[in-house]
């Protein structure tokens, strides 16, 4: 059975498990959202980049993380692509003010980036962040396509855990543990041959000068 989707994945499972009571099947739904979560706290794939748009409101010293973010890979204004600094907690209480201006330092809250002072206007920016996978809205997305044995699985896993069998949970969490750090170690590979260019526009004020507080 080709793994092309969401239904085809919920089947899979059926077969797995040789069940189709209903409320095995009532259940599929949790099980691959489990499984999927387990998925996106351990992968981390040029396949899971993604940008959005983040506006610092005027007056706002926080702004909320896009959707589906994982992760952090970078925040930059994009009227002149100069980079926002990462910061720690302490970061922001040592070099953050009350006072309104261009925020230079963020870090990454529960829900929002928090930023070391309030905006003085209303500042659009580039997100660059790692997006979580979402079978359940999507249907299908590149992971089930080239890697549909990572769902298969995890769920499959999530599903003997949730009935407690110790027998099927031990036969398939090797089989999930093994397709994840294959998929890392391939993406590694693939990422690594990647030659880098050096754009000369973006060289222009990414390094922040915490102490004068200007770009170098």
């Amino acid at each position: 059975m080709a793994l092309a989707n969401f239904n085809n994945l919920k089947d899979a499972i059926l077969t797995e498990f040789s069940r189709n009571d209903s409320g095995f099947v009532a259940a599929l739904h949790d099980f691959i959202l489990r499984g999927e979560s387990v998925l996106n706290r351990r992968l981390r794939t040029h396949q899971m980049r993604a940008t959005a748009t983040v506006t610092i409101s005027s007056s706002a010293s926080t702004a909320s993380l896009p959707t589906g973010f994982l992760s952090d890979i970078g925040l930059h204004y994009t009227s002149d692509l100069s980079q926002l600094t990462p910061a720690t907690d302490a970061d922001l209480v040592y070099w953050g003010s009350t006072d309104s201006g261009q925020p230079r330092l963020y870090r990454v809250g529960a829900t929002v980036y928090e930023f070391d002072r309030p905006a003085d206007q209303s500042y659009a920016t580039k997100a660059v962040y790692y997006k979580a996978n979402n079978i359940t809205s999507d249907s299908t997305n590149w992971l089930l396509t080239n890697y549909p044995d990572a769902y298969l699985y995890a769920s499959c896993f999530e599903a003997a855990a949730a009935r407690q069998a110790k027998d099927r949970m031990a036969l398939y969490k090797p089989l999930r543990d093994e397709i994840i750090e294959e998929i890392n170690r391939l993406n590694s590979k693939t990422q690594g041959r990647v030659r880098m260019r050096h754009d000369a526009s973006l060289a222009r004020g990414n390094q922040f000068n915490v102490n004068t507080g200007n770009y170098l």
